[in-house]
């Protein structure tokens, strides 16, 4: 994905913006992963982070059930 970014990229000369955002998204995530990982072996999570993962995950779910509406 970040190849196909940093072609689109230079075809839009957009000067790597597309390229930064996406190794951006990429490494966010793997870290959010590690975070939901660490807490599943027991491992103490600051309350701050824990309560950032469980508002995201609630908005997970609720954009899941628009789209299985939306669908069914």
């Amino acid at each position: 994905m970040v190849i196909l970014a940093n072609i689109v990229d230079t075809i839009l000369n957009l000067n790597g913006v597309l390229t930064f955002g996406t190794v951006l998204f990429y490494i966010a995530n793997e870290g959010l992963s590690i975070t939901e990982n660490l807490a599943q072996i027991g491992v103490k999570i600051p309350a701050a982070i824990t309560d950032r993962l469980h508002v995201i995950e609630e908005d997970n779910e609720k954009i899941t059930k628009n789209k299985e509406q939306a669908a069914g």
